[in-house]
């Protein structure tokens, strides 16, 4: 099995140990990107930490990126826990990854999004005081929570593990990120701000990126997921990541004549047009 490129800066002093993960979806680059841009900076003494550590995985799955496609055999990012016997790389890819998971103590996971405009937002499924405080401290401009209460209500929180939940299970402190669309150059952007935030959070460096991107947070709740079927349909619009929608607003209409409609005001989440039966089509949270 092929093993995956980790990178690691140590202060030689107490402090955080931190975890940063990209493309574990093979086409989202902003991530590697990101990663790869702030390593040069500390191999050139750039950037200097003064206390802790830093690992980096800049590709979590290579063999999706040289294909660029999200997942070969398994989405990874719903597959990341132990598998006792490995039979795929993407399996192989998981275990490796918890390995490092269960050795750091905060983890920041970087995706992208499928759209031209979509919006960046954190994801802090596990709410404490300082997983709150440090996803304010990167100033995104959107913090969703209930991720896997929705999974839940979805009746598919078995089938969903991913680089949060595995974190969250080992007592470890996880966010992830999307930083926005694939291809943007602020994708690459926010992603490289998100790291150097998450360093000056944890007092790992002196200096951050200083550039506001927005004055206040919005805060969302996720709450319902709603799956592509054998049922052909398609969205009523042009949606983008964390469009505002209003209760019983249209979101989608199926070819047998249904609606799929919004429950409460809120926004829709990572929509997904090009979603196939089985794949996840869109999701909605509601205003906090």
């Amino acid at each position: 099995m092929q093993t995956l490129e980790t990178y690691t800066f140590n202060s030689h002093k107490p402090g955080a140990n931190l975890l940063v993960l990209g493309a574990v979806h093979g086409n989202e680059p902003a991530g590697t990107l990101a990663i790869e841009k702030i390593m040069q900076k500390l191999v050139q003494a750039q950037i200097t930490l003064k206390s802790g550590s830093v690992t980096f995985i800049p590709v979590c799955n290579p063999v999706a990126k040289q294909e660029d496609v999200r997942f070969i055999e398994h989405n990874l990012n719903r597959i990341l826990k132990r598998h006792d016997f490995e039979k795929t790389l993407e399996q192989s890819y998981a275990n490796q990854i918890c390995d490092l998971i269960e050795k750091a103590d905060y983890v920041l996971d970087i995706h992208s999004t499928h759209l031209e405009g979509d919006l960046p937002t954190v994801f802090n499924d596990f709410v404490t005081e300082e997983t709150s405080a440090w996803a304010e401290s990167l100033n995104v401009g959107t913090v969703i929570t209930s991720w896997r209460d929705m999974l839940g209500s979805a009746g598919v929180a078995d089938e969903f593990s991913d680089t949060v939940f595995h974190s969250f299970n080992h007592g470890k402190k996880a966010l992830l990120v999307e930083a926005g669309y694939h291809n943007e150059p602020t994708a690459e952007k926010l992603a490289y701000q998100a790291i150097e935030k998450t360093l000056k959070f944890f007092g790992m460096v002196d200096k951050a990126y200083t550039e506001a991107n927005v004055s206040e947070n919005t805060i969302a709740h996720m709450y319902k997921l709603v799956f592509k079927t054998e049922q052909d349909g398609k969205f009523v619009q042009d949606w983008k990541h964390m469009d505002p929608v209003v209760a019983k607003q249209v979101i989608a209409k199926l070819d047998d004549g249904s609606e799929l409609t919004a429950e409460q005001d809120g926004y829709i989440v990572i929509p997904f047009p090009e979603a196939t039966a089985g794949e996840e089509w869109f999701y909605l949270a509601k205003k906090d």
